[in-house]
């Protein structure tokens, strides 16, 4: 079962207790016809295996090869609706936790 263009395919386990999860309510027929990439899977349907593979729609698609983490989007999008001002303080706190990591792993601590 190719998603989007294509680029990226999931691995057979994966696509077939897909396919058993969320088009159990299909015929046989249909099935089939996802499972030979005659016919794509709907955005909701894609939506719903992405949400089960806890990826975004990008990466599920090959968009992106980046696999997001949820939990870390939900809080990028707390931030941003955060004032500006918070919005700086909280990122300043954060660029000085990354350099500290990155500093720990250059000097192998």
């Amino acid at each position: 079962m190719f998603l989007g263009n294509g680029s990226y395919k999931l691995p057979d386990m994966i696509r077939r207790s897909l396919l058993t999860r969320f088009l159990r309510h299909k015929t046989t027929r249909s099935r089939g016809r996802y499972e030979r990439d005659e016919i794509k899977p709907s955005i909701d349907i894609a939506t719903k295996i992405a949400d089960a593979l806890g990826v975004s729609l990008d990466y599920l698609t090959g968009k992106t090869n980046v696999e997001l983490d949820n939990s870390i989007i939900k809080r990028v999008v707390e931030i941003q609706s955060l004032s500006d001002e918070d919005k700086k303080h909280i990122l300043y706190a954060l660029d000085g936790l990354l350099q500290n990591v990155r500093t720990k792993l250059a000097f192998g601590k």
